[in-house]
């Protein structure tokens, strides 16, 4: 048994995406994240998550952010992404195509997600 580096694990990570469809639909919404280097960790984060689409709002910066490409390696290209400077309206279209609206924030009474 060999290791699949190169064209072989692009191939296999292919396929395997092809075979194994999510059950659910991913969608993450960045309200205002502040600094590129967290945005560019998220994409690379939602590209191995199988995130259907990334939606920045606020004064989250874009992928033309060079910083950004650094440190997402490019997957900004692999993740549906889009702009929207206004997060409500956001929220409330997709509530109304049906996703569960769930928010995480660090605060000083923030409870633990698990």
């Amino acid at each position: 048994m060999k290791q699949l580096i190169g064209t072989d694990l692009k191939r296999f990570l292919r396929d395997f995406k092809r075979e194994n469809q999510p059950k659910i639909s991913l969608v993450l919404l960045l309200q205002s994240v502040e600094y590129p280097y967290n945005v560019g960790a998220i994409f690379r984060m939602a590209e191995g998550a199988g995130v259907e689409e990334m939606i920045l709002t606020g004064i989250t910066p874009c992928p033309s952010n060079p910083t950004i490409e650094k440190i997402a390696r490019s997957r900004s290209r692999s993740v549906k992404w889009r702009y929207s400077k206004e997060t409500l309206p956001v929220i409330n279209e997709l509530k109304r195509r049906g996703h569960s609206i769930i928010g995480l924030e660090l605060t000083e009474d923030a409870a633990a997600y698990h």
